[in-house]
């Protein structure tokens, strides 16, 4: 299945988060859906079944939080892959991600600080600061590959990588 049948949630309160991190998946194929609450994720989740959804822990002003919509899908009988993407850390919060894994989440990533800053200091610069970190942007989208089965790139020796999904092909500069 290519990357452009699979659709993800993003469940994030912050507006620029949530368009950053659809403009990196929509980029490499992904059809994404956003929900800036626990009563849009909780309906996207139910009604639309998407094949992975990005939680983030804090959702602020809302009754539930992002740990409380897994649980929830879980309690469902939800087997959805949940990726949690939260500021916090494994050593400033290691309970909290402890409980994300324990109520099932499948992975989690910190969001980066460059991207929080951007956010709070300039709005509109928060799509080019993303690239210039790609490897944040590259990290995420690995972690939503790797749960996804029929997702992965094939990579030989470490000097090519072939993905097939996204039609694309990348060299290693080193190895020319």
């Amino acid at each position: 299945m290519a990357a452009v049948d699979r659709r993800i949630l993003i469940v994030d309160d912050n507006e620029h988060v949530r368009s950053s991190v659809r403009f990196a998946l929509e980029d490499v194929g992904y059809e994404v859906s956003e929900a800036s609450d626990s009563a849009i994720a909780q309906y996207e989740l139910a009604e639309r079944t998407p094949d992975a959804v990005i939680l983030d822990v804090l959702l602020s002003g809302d009754t539930m939080s992002g740990l409380d919509i897994l649980k929830w899908m879980r309690g469902s009988g939800m087997t959805i892959p949940a990726l949690i993407l939260t500021t916090m850390d494994r050593q400033s919060a290691p309970d909290t991600l402890l409980r994300a894994y324990e109520l099932g989440g499948d992975d989690y990533v910190g969001k980066r600080d460059e991207l929080l800053r951007a956010d709070s200091a300039n709005p509109d610069r928060h799509t080019s600061l993303l690239f210039q970190k790609g490897s944040d942007t590259a990290e995420l989208i690995a972690r939503i590959r790797r749960m996804l089965p029929g997702d992965e790139q094939k990579e030989f020796s470490g000097l090519l990588k072939i993905d097939e999904q996204a039609e694309r092909v990348w060299i290693k500069p080193d190895c020319e």
